[in-house]
């Protein structure tokens, strides 16, 4: 199934570390594809993937000039310039998962989710997650919506959590730069995409 191909591959790069090298890449084991490895990040919100020994680095942008952030990523790597594709998670990770709200049902069950996603549908431009603006960012409006809730959101634990459930057809629709990565990771294993 595309979507769920694209979104495995994605899920791979959710990780949070602060380290603040190249990574040593381990290999891990994808349904997609044996080629696929992760490593730690370049920063604490870069991550950087291989595939096919491709790398992919993913950032937050937090509202941060996206072309000074290239820069400072392409000359950290000068020595490997065109072998890497930069992508940006616009303004944060955090936005990929309220573009499908859908994806908070089945991590906070039982109904415990209407709270939340009753607060989450009234942040300004919700329709457009993208637009979000970064103060507060989207992962501080759901830690004080889950807390005003009486339930927990943490990046490392329920946002790893959401971002497996999130459907990436949704968040293609919602998110442009989202659906620049999956297509660029789609041209790079050569997956049939629509056009």
């Amino acid at each position: 199934q595309p979507s769920q191909t694209g979104w495995s591959l994605i899920n791979t790069y959710a990780i949070s570390l602060n380290d603040c090298h190249i990574p040593r890449l381990k290999t891990i084991t994808n349904p997609c594809s044996r080629n696929l490895s992760i490593g730690m990040p370049l920063a604490s919100n870069i991550w950087v993937g291989l595939f096919r020994r491709l790398p992919f680095i993913i950032r937050d942008l937090d509202c941060e000039n996206k072309e000074t952030i290239e820069n400072e990523i392409n000359m950290k790597l000068l020595k490997y310039k065109g072998l890497y594709s930069n992508h940006f998670a616009i303004q944060e990770i955090e936005a990929w998962m309220v573009a499908d709200i859908d994806c908070f049902k089945k991590v906070y069950k039982y109904n415990k989710h209407e709270c939340l996603t009753r607060l989450i549908s009234k942040i300004q431009y919700i329709s457009v997650p993208e637009k979000i603006s970064c103060h507060p960012k989207i992962s501080e409006h759901l830690e004080k919506f889950a807390r005003s809730c009486a339930l927990r959101y943490r990046k490392t634990i329920e946002g790893v959590q959401l971002l497996k459930e999130v459907n990436p057809d949704t968040v293609s629709v919602k998110c442009p730069a989202f659906k620049e990565l999956r297509k660029d990771l789609w041209e790079r294993i050569e997956f049939p995409n629509e056009k």
